[in-house]
């Protein structure tokens, strides 16, 4: 497996960065639309756009999924993981 850089550019200093399987965006509600990244930042505004802890913008995203899908059993896996960086 080779290996690779990441470069943001123009991010917001301090805001997280979102890593997700494709089952929480494909996820569908009961009338079959996916929940999709809009879906996803609906859930982060709960939490002031991802400026809260790492845990608390985790929860609300998995939150969000979960009432958009009304609690129906997963399709796909759902994996996230929120990084941010500390300091300058």
């Amino acid at each position: 497996m080779g290996s690779g850089r990441l470069v943001l550019a123009n991010g917001v200093h301090g805001a997280p960065l979102l890593l997700h399987t494709d089952g929480i965006t494909e996820a569908e509600n009961a009338r079959g639309l996916p929940l999709g990244a809009e879906g996803c930042a609906h859930g982060l505004d709960s939490v002031g756009g991802g400026e809260a802890p790492l845990p608390l913008v985790l929860e609300a995203l998995l939150a969000s999924h979960e009432r958009f899908v009304n609690a129906q059993p997963l399709a796909d896996d759902c994996s996230l993981m929120a990084l941010r960086r500390l300091g300058g």
